[in-house]
């Protein structure tokens, strides 16, 4: 049936916003608005962590999140308060990925450390009138194991949106 009603349909085209001209969607308007009107905390996060084996070519990575983040204009959105509303500013594209070593001597030790920085890293308290609103952190454990965590606010993403964002951060690395 659904196929009977979309023949002769001529699906619209996306073209990309020009500059300057972002707006707040309804469901990011919403967002905005709680923000402002209860302490939301983390309730909006998108937390991720992967373990990663092997080796790693950290600028590589890096590389591949600042591709990211300066081809997708949604990934270096702020919301200031402007008046009484939001106001979308558009900032300039810049590299989220942040490396720390975890030098923990033996492994249990290792383990607890890197269990509070996951955990600290997924309640990270977004700032939507200054940003980032995309969060990268990169552990090193060992040489050939890495855990990458990413956070982001859910008024530039939703859980669809972050495995399309990893995806492309995987094809951009390799």
């Amino acid at each position: 049936w659904l196929a009977q009603q979309q023949r002769g349909y001529a699906h619209p085209t996306i073209e990309p916003v020009p500059a300057g001209q972002h707006v707040l969607s309804f469901a990011q308007q919403r967002l905005w608005l709680l923000s402002r009107l209860q302490d939301a905390g983390t309730a909006y996060n998108i937390p991720r962590a992967l373990a990663l084996f092997g080796p790693l070519d950290r600028p590589a990575l890096t590389r591949a999140f600042e591709r990211v983040v300066q081809r997708h204009s949604s990934l270096r959105l702020s919301f200031p308060q402007r008046g009484d509303q939001a106001a979308v500013v558009l900032r300039e594209p810049y590299s989220p990925l942040r490396f720390q070593q975890i030098e923990d001597g033996c492994a249990e030790a290792r383990a607890a450390v890197v269990q509070g920085r996951v955990e600290a890293h997924a309640r990270s308290e977004f700032d939507l009138d200054a940003g980032p609103l995309l969060l990268v952190d990169l552990l090193q454990l060992e040489p050939a194991h890495h855990i990458l965590l990413v956070n982001m606010h859910h008024i530039i993403s939703d859980g669809w949106s972050i495995g399309v964002m990893m995806r492309e951060v995987s094809l951009l690395y390799t």
